[in-house]
């Protein structure tokens, strides 16, 4: 059965550690987010994660938030401050990867949207070699990446950038059986 399989898999990568994007329709999202809870990550909203590195980041440094970050982001790409706030961010966001390798053993990143859209995607290609490659100190092991899309079959992408994976292994679509829970419901049903 196809929802058996998918929790077989989760199972195995789970203990066995590595790097997983899973896809996922964006109506089944938060579904997907309460049916990985059983498997042991620490979830973390990567866009409330980065909002809230750039609000210390710009604090510590006195960038007026609303005239600053705002305003940069609300001009968007072709906007005059775009570079700059590119920067604040990749500034903000290098402290996490660190917290990311050395606070948990199995992460599910959600909402990676604000990786795509300040062009960020990179961290979690760095990141991956950081699971393939573990370093002295490092406690991350296995890391999920939860990313919406319309076709969870297709290459994994957000806002039309590949999100990175190297093998078809590094890929699964989270199948709808699974998403109704049919693997523990009939694990139910026959121990009844």
């Amino acid at each position: 059965m196809v929802a058996d399989e998918a929790d077989e898999r989760l199972q195995r990568h789970a203990k066995a550690g590595g790097y997983l994007v899973l896809t996922v329709n964006p109506r089944a999202q938060h579904r997907a987010i309460e049916q990985l809870a059983p498997y042991g990550a620490t979830t973390i909203d990567l866009d409330v994660w980065i909002v809230d590195a750039i609000r210390r980041h710009a604090a510590e440094r006195n960038i007026k938030w609303d005239q600053a970050i705002l305003a940069a982001d609300a001009a968007g790409p072709e906007g005059e401050r775009w570079d700059k706030l590119r920067i604040v961010v990749s500034n903000a966001v290098a402290p996490l990867a660190d917290e990311l390798l050395t606070r948990h053993e199995h992460v599910l990143l959600t909402h990676p949207g604000l990786l795509a859209r300040y062009e960020r995607l990179g961290l979690l290609d760095e990141l991956r070699d950081d699971t393939r490659q573990p370093t002295d100190g490092q406690r991350l092991r296995t890391l999920w990446v939860l990313v919406p899309a319309e076709d969870p079959a297709a290459a994994p992408k957000l806002a039309g950038k590949a999100i990175p994976v190297t093998t078809a292994a590094e890929h699964m679509a989270l199948p709808d059986p699974w998403l109704e829970n049919l693997h523990r419901t009939n694990r139910e049903e026959v121990s009844a």
